[in-house]
């Protein structure tokens, strides 16, 4: 059992869950707790390690707690004594490849049941520790949160055995680099030799060889022969095959006797009356080394004065055959155990495959709201990424996406090997702000100008038709219908639109009031708003003395020009670039008539 590490907030308790994630697959897992343990408690036993293309069966129990107590004294800032109304399990990811899992239910009533289990099952199709993220949400009071935290599971290297060695790491993709581990080791007694064939090319007659890197796919066959020479040599049988030796009636009483390197006696049985040839000795006698002398002996019982010496030879452990002398020929069969191992094995190197490529369908700027699709090169076997975390669920050759970031997509072999795809980022660019606009005898203008920067491109619309050069933040309406204005931002050529149906003021032509007998015809103020200057223009219908004046939004005079007498087109162009933004009246007289107009300092 390992202990839980402190997590901030009350729902650090939720770890009890941690390997539970909203699949199933796996079936039937037992709850298994012990006896001993507290009822208002937190307890998790552990997750089993696992080996690679090794079938993968392990259940989990846990208890959780009933109230914020046990959370509270592992963490003091959660208060302590407080009722969990529920708990609820609400995903998982980066599982090893392979492995799936269901938990005994998804979600709890402390008040009623804290104990579950979890079964993980699979074959691991890639080793190494995984770092399980889990996300869960718990409830006290009516107050929600939800938390992620992650867990380890260990997925080790495949181990192969046989009856010499052992291969540690014998499959992979790619590049294999195996170990290997001499099951028939020497202990430094002499007599023991080896040889290894890799089926790489290489061999060693190392009782322990170094590691060996295949770097190409294929099927490797590694060979492995131990022998084994630590056995005694034992002398087991003589055979005398024929001697000269004769008695004068009968045949000779033969007995052999034999002594070691050092002259010493070591063996003499009884001799065998009236003997023929081939005459068998059985025994089984210890043969150190060097040279060991065997006589063939008739025994005379000291008639005609002694024993007769029938022949005489040496052997040692290795003279295993027939001996002869002069007029003798014998035979020694010379037993020696010589162990030979011999095993065979294979490391499998499977190739990685490609890289999938992924389209996307972008066909110009990507703005909020927007969609993209990204099609991965592979049709099945998919795993779509975002910011290196696994996508839950997203298996398939499409992906859907609404969210800015860093994609990525992993194939899977049949063989188990991945191959990730480059990176796409994905940016949907903010839309420009809306402006609304309010009409003014007949003059559309921003609600807002300061809303409105050069970073933005303005256009006007009528009945979703776009007004030529209406690129302005005014404009000037001659007839009913739906104005549209349309941002765009000029760097991501993003927009936003705000439309309203307006209705046009005779009263109003051109945009400024009517007067019956005005002597003057289109009158234009340009552009409005302005930035730093703008434009009078008008036709006088009659010649006339024309007056000027610019007041502020409080009635305060700050511009006069009297122009005298004027005929035909009357132009002129102000500068109020010292002047601060805001709203502004103009007044001009001609003669005795008046035109008033607003006009608007933006920048």
């Amino acid at each position: 059992m390992r202990s839980l590490k402190k997590i901030s907030l009350f729902f650090l308790f939720i770890i009890l869950t941690q390997w539970v994630s909203a699949q199933s697959g796996c079936p039937g897992c037992g709850i298994g707790l012990p006896v001993n343990i507290p009822e208002d408690t937190i307890f998790i036993t552990d997750a089993p390690n696992g080996h690679i293309a090794t079938y993968y069966d392990g259940d989990i129990s846990f208890r959780m707690p009933k109230t914020t107590t046990p959370v509270h004294d592992s963490d003091p800032t959660v208060p302590a004594g407080f009722d969990i109304n529920s708990i609820s399990i609400s995903g998982v990811s980066n599982l090893p490849p392979g492995l799936t899992w269901e938990p005994s239910q998804f979600d709890f009533i402390p008040a009623n049941e804290t104990d579950g289990c979890v079964k993980i099952c699979g074959t691991p199709l890639q080793s190494g520790l995984f770092l399980v993220e889990v996300n869960v949400t718990a409830q006290v009071f009516v107050v929600e949160q939800s938390t992620s935290f992650t867990f380890p599971i260990l997925i080790q290297t495949d181990t192969s055995t046989t009856d010499g060695f052992t291969i540690i790491n014998d499959n992979g993709c790619g590049e294999v680099t195996s170990a290997f581990i001499n099951n028939v080791p020497s202990g430094g007694v002499d007599g023991f030799s080896y040889h290894w064939n890799f089926g790489n090319g290489n061999s060693s007659i190392d009782e322990n060889p170094g590691n060996q890197t295949y770097d190409e796919p294929g099927i490797y066959e590694i060979s492995y022969q131990a022998i084994v020479d630590t056995s005694k040599y034992y002398l087991s049988q003589v055979t005398v095959n024929s001697v000269s030796c004769s008695d004068l009636l009968n045949g000779p009483d033969l007995y052999i006797e034999i002594s070691d390197p050092q002259g010493e006696v070591i063996y003499q049985p009884a001799e065998l009356v009236n003997a023929s040839t081939p005459l068998n000795f059985y025994l089984y006698l210890p043969i150190g080394a060097g040279d060991y002398t065997l006589r063939v002996i008739d025994d005379d019982q000291g008639i005609d004065g002694g024993d007769d010496i029938c022949g005489v030879v040496n052997f040692s452990q290795l003279s295993n055959g027939t001996l002869n002398d002069t007029e003798m020929s014998l035979s020694i069969t010379i037993l020696h155990q010589v162990d030979t191992i011999t095993s065979v094995d294979t490391v499998w190197v499977y190739p990685i495959p490609d890289m999938p490529e992924v389209t996307d369908d972008i066909t110009g700027p990507l703005c909020k709201g927007n969609m993209v699709t990204l099609v991965s090169s592979y049709e099945t076997s998919n795993q779509w990424f975002r910011n290196n975390i696994l996508m839950e669920g997203e298996t398939g050759q499409e992906l859907t996406v609404t969210e800015n970031g860093s994609y990525q997509v992993e194939y899977t072999s049949p063989d188990g090997c991945t191959a990730l795809s480059e990176a796409v980022e994905i940016f949907f660019n903010e839309e420009p702000p809306v402006a609304p606009f309010v009409n003014e005898n007949n003059l559309l203008q921003l609600s807002d100008p300061g809303q409105i920067s050069d970073l933005y491109s303005l256009q006007w619309l009528l009945n979703d038709v776009v007004i030529p050069d209406g690129t302005e933040a005014t404009y000037c309406i001659s007839q009913d219908g739906l104005y549209s204005l349309v941002v765009t931002d000029i760097i991501t050529g993003c927009k936003s639109v705000f439309s309203a149906q307006e209705i046009y003021n005779p009263g109003y032509p051109n945009c400024v009031n009517a007067t019956e007998d005005i002597s003057m015809t289109d009158f234009r103020l340009f552009p409005n708003p302005f930035k730093s200057a703008f434009s009078i223009e008008a036709t006088l219908l009659e010649a006339g003395n024309i007056d000027l004046k610019i007041s502020n939004a409080i009635g305060q005079e700050i511009f006069q020009k009297d122009f005298g007498m004027v005929s035909g087109v009357f132009n002129y162009q102000l500068d109020m670039s010292d002047q601060a933004n805001g709203i502004y009246f103009l007044s001009l007289q001609l003669n005795d008539q008046q035109i008033i107009a607003k006009l608007i300092k933006s920048n």
